[in-house]
């Protein structure tokens, strides 16, 4: 199989930016360039039901920023995603207006179960040989959840993310915060999803990759040796107690939490240990791959070939 042309695909979250660059060759994905920009363009949405405006101003930054780049790398496709901010704010039309008109960029927001779709699509390209499983994404403003049961496929969105619950920690001591997290996610799962049991869950997204770099001990993001990881779930629980008797300061001094994760892990934590009590896993797998990596793979979902343009949806 011949290369594909040059995908570019930026994920427009929550709380990150991120851009890839790379093309399809033997149906797996080749990477030419990686980056990615925290904006917590979902900073306080929870309670304001808007994007924050500094939030806006820098995510509209990173996306001219990314768009000179995938121009660098002559990408003959850009596809710009949305996901749980720009579904639920009242002014994501506002944002996506402005991204139009300074950068050319028409912006495709993704429904949650789109999201949970692509999301194992591109998880799929990255692990392979796994059976018994459900795969997660925690993002910053929703929870994405799949997986197949006797050949039917299940998928859907959680209303929790790691930003959501940012703001609880002002008014909460960190021990009465924990124990409402866990009482809310708990009841959230609960309420939305089955009750099976699974031998994997596997996990892609900042959460997942940070509780890898903690396993690791290691304080650079190195995706050869993070990708297909295994952590038990007894160590698991480790990580999450040493977590939950630190606070944002004690968090500097652990090795493998970066700088802009040093807030936000520990709702991210929690939400990846109540699902792996929730459906019984034996342990929790790290991907690399995820959203991106299973636009990039479909991109002729998203674009007319040789134009920018989006076509309509397949769902």
């Amino acid at each position: 199989m011949k290369p594909t042309e040059k995908i570019a695909v930026i994920d427009i979250g929550s709380n990150t930016l991120r851009l890839v660059i790379g093309y399809l060759e033997d149906g797996k994905i080749q990477r030419l360039f990686a980056d990615r920009i925290i904006t917590k363009l979902g900073k306080d949405l929870k309670f304001t039901k808007n994007l924050n405006f500094e939030a806006q101003k820098k995510s509209l930054e990173a996306l001219i920023k990314f768009k000179s780049i995938s121009e660098d790398f002559n990408a003959n496709y850009l596809i710009p995603i949305g996901t749980s901010a720009l579904r639920e704010a009242d002014n994501s039309s506002n944002f996506i207006e402005s991204v139009s008109k300074f950068t050319g960029l028409d912006i495709r927001i993704l429904t949650g179960e789109q999201e949970a779709h692509y999301t194992l699509e591109g998880i799929k390209l990255g692990l392979n040989n796994i059976e018994n499983f459900i795969a997660i994404d925690i993002g910053g403003g929703s929870t994405e959840w799949i997986f197949s049961d006797k050949g039917e496929i299940f998928k859907g969105s959680l209303n929790i993310g790691v930003l959501k619950f940012l703001n609880n920690k002002n008014y909460m001591s960190q021990e009465n915060l924990i124990t409402y997290l866990k009482y809310y996610i708990n009841n959230l799962i609960k309420s939305n999803l089955p009750k099976k049991n699974f031998k994997n869950l596997i996990a892609t997204g900042g959460t997942a990759v940070t509780v890898g770099m903690i396993d690791l001990k290691i304080n650079n993001y190195i995706p050869d040796l993070i990708h297909g990881q295994i952590i038990s779930k007894n160590k698991l629980k480790l990580i999450a107690q040493k977590i939950y008797k630190t606070n944002v300061e004690e968090r500097k001094k652990m090795i493998g939490i970066p700088p802009d994760r040093l807030d936000i892990i520990l709702p991210g934590i929690i939400i990846l240990e109540c699902l792996l009590d929730y459906f019984s896993c034996n342990s929790l797998i790290i991907s690399d791959f995820g959203l991106i990596e299973g636009i990039m793979k479909n991109y002729r979902d998203f674009v007319i070939i040789n134009d920018y343009e989006f076509k309509k949806s397949i769902f």
